[in-house]
């Protein structure tokens, strides 16, 4: 599926670093975000990310909402730990 997608691809960019093709995605959502709208992401995230999705949030009255993540994080499923 991937490789037939390939063909049809006009334009593509590698971007530097990282946090500059996660800006690309994250400013792309301006246009699609609006009040009332939420942007979940956790507190273990990158600052960097954290920052980008609070001035994207701000920009179109969408909130930002983290979510917390309990750490140690146990295993519900065997008693491993």
């Amino acid at each position: 599926m991937l490789a037939s997608r390939a063909n049809s691809v006009t334009l593509a960019c590698i971007p530097h670093h990282c946090c500059t093709g996660l800006n690309t995605v994250v400013q792309s959502w301006r246009g699609r975000l609006r009040p009332g709208d939420a942007i979940f992401s956790l507190d273990i995230g990158y600052g960097s990310v954290k920052k980008m999705l609070a001035a994207v949030a701000e920009q179109t009255g969408a909130q930002h909402v983290e979510m917390a993540v309990k750490l140690p994080l146990r295993c519900a499923c065997v008693r491993c730990c």
